[in-house]
Protein backbone atom coordinates (compact mmCIF):
# COMPACT_ATOMS: atom_id res chain seq x y z
CA UNK A 1 0.00 0.00 0.00
CA UNK A 2 1.28 3.34 -0.79
CA UNK A 3 1.48 5.63 2.35
CA UNK A 4 0.56 9.07 1.53
CA UNK A 5 3.95 11.41 1.52
CA UNK A 6 2.79 14.42 4.06
CA UNK A 7 1.07 12.67 6.82
CA UNK A 8 3.09 8.93 6.00
CA UNK A 9 -0.37 7.66 7.55
CA UNK A 10 -2.92 7.86 5.24
CA UNK A 11 -3.32 5.84 1.84
CA UNK A 12 -1.90 7.91 -0.56
CA UNK A 13 -4.58 8.14 -3.36
CA UNK A 14 -3.53 11.29 -5.56
CA UNK A 15 -0.12 11.60 -7.80
CA UNK A 16 1.07 14.89 -6.02
CA UNK A 17 3.38 16.35 -8.59
CA UNK A 18 4.80 18.62 -5.69
CA UNK A 19 6.10 16.12 -3.43
CA UNK A 20 6.68 13.71 -6.42
CA UNK A 21 4.80 11.01 -4.42
CA UNK A 22 1.31 9.74 -3.22
CA UNK A 23 -0.78 12.13 -1.04
CA UNK A 24 -4.01 11.47 0.28
CA UNK A 25 -7.22 13.60 -0.44
CA UNK A 26 -7.14 14.82 3.35
CA UNK A 27 -3.94 16.36 2.52
CA UNK A 28 -4.62 17.49 -0.82
CA UNK A 29 -7.28 19.29 0.39
CA UNK A 30 -5.87 20.62 3.77
CA UNK A 31 -2.36 21.61 2.40
CA UNK A 32 -2.70 22.40 -0.93
CA UNK A 33 -1.49 25.93 -2.04
CA UNK A 34 -1.01 26.56 2.29
CA UNK A 35 1.87 24.05 2.97
CA UNK A 36 2.07 22.40 -0.34
CA UNK A 37 3.77 24.37 -3.42
CA UNK A 38 1.17 23.02 -5.60
CA UNK A 39 2.63 23.47 -9.34
CA UNK A 40 -0.11 25.09 -12.11
CA UNK A 41 -0.09 22.28 -14.12
CA UNK A 42 -1.79 19.44 -11.37
CA UNK A 43 -5.06 18.57 -12.74
CA UNK A 44 -5.87 18.13 -8.72
CA UNK A 45 -5.25 21.51 -8.04
CA UNK A 46 -6.75 23.25 -11.70
CA UNK A 47 -10.00 20.95 -11.13
CA UNK A 48 -10.15 22.52 -7.64
CA UNK A 49 -9.64 26.25 -9.07
CA UNK A 50 -12.31 25.87 -12.04
CA UNK A 51 -14.86 24.50 -9.38
CA UNK A 52 -14.02 27.01 -6.96
CA UNK A 53 -14.50 29.89 -9.63
CA UNK A 54 -17.84 28.57 -10.51
CA UNK A 55 -19.31 28.65 -7.34
CA UNK A 56 -17.73 32.26 -6.66
CA UNK A 57 -19.38 33.14 -10.23
CA UNK A 58 -22.76 31.64 -9.14
CA UNK A 59 -22.60 33.56 -5.32
CA UNK A 60 -21.54 36.91 -7.90
CA UNK A 61 -24.41 36.41 -9.45
CA UNK A 62 -27.17 36.17 -7.38
CA UNK A 63 -25.72 39.00 -5.61
CA UNK A 64 -25.56 41.43 -8.70
CA UNK A 65 -28.92 40.35 -9.34
CA UNK A 66 -30.55 41.46 -5.99
CA UNK A 67 -28.59 44.36 -6.04
CA UNK A 68 -29.19 45.80 -9.83
CA UNK A 69 -31.72 43.72 -11.29
CA UNK A 70 -33.68 46.56 -12.10
CA UNK A 71 -31.82 48.87 -13.24
CA UNK A 72 -32.71 51.72 -16.20
CA UNK A 73 -31.53 51.27 -19.55
CA UNK A 74 -28.72 54.35 -18.93
CA UNK A 75 -27.54 53.12 -15.72
CA UNK A 76 -27.38 49.47 -17.22
CA UNK A 77 -24.72 50.92 -19.83
CA UNK A 78 -22.23 52.61 -17.20
CA UNK A 79 -22.50 49.04 -15.41
CA UNK A 80 -21.70 47.25 -18.60
CA UNK A 81 -18.77 50.00 -19.16
CA UNK A 82 -17.47 48.98 -15.67
CA UNK A 83 -17.71 45.03 -16.33
CA UNK A 84 -16.26 45.59 -19.39
CA UNK A 85 -13.45 47.73 -17.91
CA UNK A 86 -12.50 45.71 -14.88
CA UNK A 87 -12.43 42.69 -16.36
CA UNK A 88 -9.35 44.01 -18.87
CA UNK A 89 -7.95 45.23 -15.92
CA UNK A 90 -7.80 41.56 -13.95
CA UNK A 91 -6.72 39.79 -17.23
CA UNK A 92 -3.13 41.45 -16.37
CA UNK A 93 -3.72 41.73 -12.29
CA UNK A 94 -6.07 38.62 -11.57
CA UNK A 95 -4.02 39.06 -7.95
CA UNK A 96 -5.73 42.36 -7.08
CA UNK A 97 -7.53 42.62 -3.76
CA UNK A 98 -10.62 44.04 -3.32
CA UNK A 99 -9.54 46.97 -2.07
CA UNK A 100 -7.20 48.14 -5.31
CA UNK A 101 -10.85 47.62 -6.73
CA UNK A 102 -12.79 49.88 -4.84
CA UNK A 103 -9.77 52.46 -4.86
CA UNK A 104 -10.45 52.84 -8.49
CA UNK A 105 -13.78 53.56 -8.38
CA UNK A 106 -13.52 56.01 -5.51
CA UNK A 107 -11.25 57.68 -7.95
CA UNK A 108 -13.30 57.71 -11.08
CA UNK A 109 -16.14 59.06 -8.79
CA UNK A 110 -14.11 62.06 -7.62
CA UNK A 111 -12.97 62.72 -10.78
CA UNK A 112 -16.94 63.45 -11.66
CA UNK A 113 -17.21 65.48 -8.73
CA UNK A 114 -18.09 69.36 -9.02
CA UNK A 115 -15.10 69.58 -5.70
CA UNK A 116 -11.89 69.69 -6.78
CA UNK A 117 -9.43 66.97 -5.17
CA UNK A 118 -5.48 68.57 -4.97
CA UNK A 119 -2.79 66.34 -4.98
CA UNK A 120 -5.14 63.09 -6.59
CA UNK A 121 -2.61 59.80 -7.33
CA UNK A 122 -3.63 58.32 -10.66
CA UNK A 123 -5.40 54.66 -10.28
CA UNK A 124 -4.31 52.19 -12.64
CA UNK A 125 -8.02 50.56 -13.05
CA UNK A 126 -9.39 54.19 -12.35
CA UNK A 127 -7.69 55.50 -15.34
CA UNK A 128 -8.50 52.49 -17.69
CA UNK A 129 -12.76 52.90 -15.96
CA UNK A 130 -12.08 57.05 -16.46
CA UNK A 131 -11.27 56.62 -19.97
CA UNK A 132 -13.93 54.24 -21.23
CA UNK A 133 -16.63 56.47 -19.23
CA UNK A 134 -15.54 59.84 -20.86
CA UNK A 135 -15.22 57.96 -24.45
CA UNK A 136 -18.87 57.10 -23.64
CA UNK A 137 -20.18 60.31 -22.86
CA UNK A 138 -18.23 61.99 -25.85
CA UNK A 139 -19.96 59.27 -27.99
CA UNK A 140 -23.34 59.90 -26.93
CA UNK A 141 -23.86 56.43 -25.64
CA UNK A 142 -23.36 56.44 -21.95
CA UNK A 143 -25.56 59.91 -19.88
CA UNK A 144 -22.76 61.37 -17.66
CA UNK A 145 -25.73 62.70 -15.55
CA UNK A 146 -26.16 59.07 -14.60
CA UNK A 147 -22.45 58.01 -13.71
CA UNK A 148 -21.97 59.43 -10.50
CA UNK A 149 -25.18 57.44 -8.98
CA UNK A 150 -24.53 54.46 -10.85
CA UNK A 151 -20.75 54.61 -9.42
CA UNK A 152 -22.41 55.21 -5.54
CA UNK A 153 -24.05 51.88 -5.90
CA UNK A 154 -21.19 50.28 -7.50
CA UNK A 155 -18.93 51.08 -5.12
CA UNK A 156 -21.77 50.20 -1.93
CA UNK A 157 -21.40 46.94 -3.89
CA UNK A 158 -18.18 45.99 -3.73
CA UNK A 159 -17.44 46.98 0.28
CA UNK A 160 -20.68 45.07 1.10
CA UNK A 161 -18.76 42.02 -0.59
CA UNK A 162 -15.85 42.39 0.26
CA UNK A 163 -16.61 42.40 3.77
CA UNK A 164 -13.72 44.22 6.59
CA UNK A 165 -11.02 42.25 5.64
CA UNK A 166 -8.43 44.73 3.96
CA UNK A 167 -6.67 42.12 2.26
CA UNK A 168 -10.04 40.21 0.45
CA UNK A 169 -10.47 39.09 -3.12
CA UNK A 170 -13.56 37.45 -2.55
CA UNK A 171 -15.27 40.28 -5.13
CA UNK A 172 -12.59 39.77 -7.15
CA UNK A 173 -12.79 36.18 -7.85
CA UNK A 174 -16.39 36.13 -7.71
CA UNK A 175 -16.67 38.83 -10.51
CA UNK A 176 -14.25 36.64 -12.54
CA UNK A 177 -15.98 33.83 -12.10
CA UNK A 178 -19.41 35.48 -12.95
CA UNK A 179 -17.95 37.15 -16.11
CA UNK A 180 -16.08 33.89 -17.45
CA UNK A 181 -19.48 31.75 -16.33
CA UNK A 182 -22.09 34.04 -17.72
CA UNK A 183 -20.91 36.31 -19.94
CA UNK A 184 -18.20 33.94 -21.94
CA UNK A 185 -18.49 35.89 -25.75
CA UNK A 186 -18.07 39.31 -23.79
CA UNK A 187 -14.76 37.87 -21.94
CA UNK A 188 -13.74 36.81 -25.72
CA UNK A 189 -13.95 40.35 -27.12
CA UNK A 190 -12.29 41.52 -24.56
CA UNK A 191 -9.28 39.15 -24.37
CA UNK A 192 -9.25 39.66 -28.25
CA UNK A 193 -9.11 43.14 -27.67
CA UNK A 194 -7.38 44.29 -24.54
CA UNK A 195 -7.47 47.51 -25.77
CA UNK A 196 -9.14 50.66 -23.70
CA UNK A 197 -9.99 52.19 -27.33
CA UNK A 198 -12.54 49.49 -27.87
CA UNK A 199 -15.97 49.73 -25.63
CA UNK A 200 -18.58 47.60 -26.07
CA UNK A 201 -21.49 47.76 -23.41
Amino acid sequence: MSVCVYCKKRKGKRNCPALKGMICSLCCGEKRMKFIPCPENCPVLKEHIDYTKERKGEKFAIELSREFGELEEESSKILSAIEWSLYSYLIDSPSSLDIEILSGLEYVRRKFSPLTFLGEVKNIFGEILLKFLERGVKEGYIDGDKIPGTLDKVIKFVKNYKGENIRSNEFVKGFIGYMEKYQPERVKKIKESKSTRIIEV
